[in-house]
């Protein structure tokens, strides 16, 4: 393990899109997801320990918590033992739809492999990344993306357009098992229904152009339980709307909201107003990789 410090920064994310279908034999739901990398990051250095691998930053066992899971996998994959200090400044909202952790995992997992020269491929840290969960994948890729399977297929979502977003978190935890549950017991989504939904927002997607296009993809299946168990997530929705968004979904199980807007000093105007309501809220725009040169 080389003898230095890395400092990155691990990005939330935003369903645009999310159609669930019915519950699978592993226990996960399939999903068809249209995901996107946005700029509220967790910063996390990584550097060696002699202590054996240590986390801090997390207030979660070591046995729940998602990047010792991530610097396990690695280490059963390579044969190798990491002793590693990973220190986490929590800014992404925890338990709020935005998969801080699966991004905070896949941050570490780049990092070990850089410190420790494993060389791995991205095909291979993807498949290593998908034993430590379905949304970890995705941060592994550059921009959106189409996720199917329990989120780890993915397929690059190229030419979407740009936007900026106001984002704000309530003060409520939303436990993921327990929104899907819920989607379950209220009919859930028969297979064939979800199949054909799935092929219509691929279809959609080389026709979303401009902002009117973007808004017309916003989606998400579990939006009505999640606002049954938190209803300040259909109020965060209305405010968003008559600070001007042009349009505002429930990112992932909840319970965070996002606004799409033209203009980067539009979200942050609304940000700012969503904070002297007492909300957390964040201006933000996506990540997207840099246009090829000519």
């Amino acid at each position: 393990m080389a003898e230095r410090v890395l400092e990155l920064q691990a990005p939330a994310k935003i369903n645009l899109c999310l159609h669930v279908g019915p519950r699978r034999g592993d226990g996960f739901h399939s999903v068809c997801s249209l995901m996107e990398k946005v700029s509220l990051f967790d910063s996390i250095r990584v550097g060696p320990s002699r202590e054996g691998m240590r986390v801090r930053g997390m207030d979660i066992p070591r046995e729940d918590n998602i990047v010792s899971r991530a610097v396990e996998a690695l280490e059963r994959e390579t044969g190798k033992v990491f002793s590693i200090d990973i220190e986490i400044g929590k800014e992404i909202p925890m338990a709020a739809g935005l998969a801080g952790g699966s991004s905070d995992a896949a941050a570490v997992m780049r990092a070990v492999d850089c410190l420790a020269g494993l060389g791995l491929t991205s095909e291979r840290l993807s498949t290593v990344a998908a034993e430590v969960g379905a949304d970890v994948p995705f941060f592994v890729t550059e921009g959106p993306q189409l996720a199917a399977g329990a989120g780890e297929l993915l397929e690059a979502a190229d030419g979407l357009a740009g936007y900026h977003i106001a984002l704000a978190v309530p003060d409520a935890e939303l436990s993921t098992a327990r929104v899907y549950r819920l989607f379950d017991e209220a009919g859930g989504v028969s297979g064939p229904d979800f199949r054909r939904r799935c092929m219509e927002l691929k279809a959609s997607l080389g026709e979303a152009g401009g902002l009117d296009g973007m808004v017309s993809l916003l989606y998400n299946d579990l939006e009505s339980v999640a606002s049954a168990l938190v209803p300040e997530i259909g109020r965060i929705k209305d405010t968003l709307l008559e600070l001007g968004a042009a349009g505002a979904l429930m990112s992932g199980s909840g319970p965070s909201v996002f606004g799409l807007f033209a203009a980067a000093g539009e979200a942050s105007a609304a940000a700012a107003a969503l904070r002297r309501t007492g909300l957390r809220a964040w201006a933000a725009a996506p990540l997207r990789p840099p246009a090829p040169s000519a």
